[in-house]
């Protein structure tokens, strides 16, 4: 079966307040089977379930479609404007270090050798 849209967002959302609960495996009976117990959900799955559901709703958008429909209904132009991400901080320029005196400081961190270089 293939849930429809409300049927995962329904889910998603017991899930994110805790009201949908799994069978989990405590133990044994002394008669040899299984002792079981509903639990609630992690946080960490319950919180998983909070980010599913806030991106089916259009919460985090990527990217917005600009453009119009003309009387035919087609689409008359379009443009894509993307958000680009902060840049990691291993990918943000290093700053330069130079004295008073105009000469290169050398940094105190040692440098970094790949294969090869030695």
């Amino acid at each position: 079966m293939i849930w429809t849209r409300e049927q995962r967002q329904e889910f998603w959302t017991n899930v994110a307040s805790g009201a949908e609960t799994q069978v989990v495996v405590t133990g044994f009976n002394l008669d040899g089977s299984m002792a079981t117990e509903n639990v609630p959900p992690k946080m960490t799955d319950r919180l998983k379930a909070s980010e599913m559901l806030a991106r089916s709703e259009g919460d985090f958008i990527d990217k917005v479609a600009l453009g119009g429909i003309d009387k035919d209904g087609d689409i008359k132009s379009m443009e894509l404007i993307f958000v680009a991400p902060k840049p990691r901080v291993e990918d943000r320029p290093k700053p330069k270090l130079v004295s008073a005196g105009g000469s290169s400081v050398v940094p105190l961190t040692p440098p970094k050798y790949e294969w090869g270089d030695i």
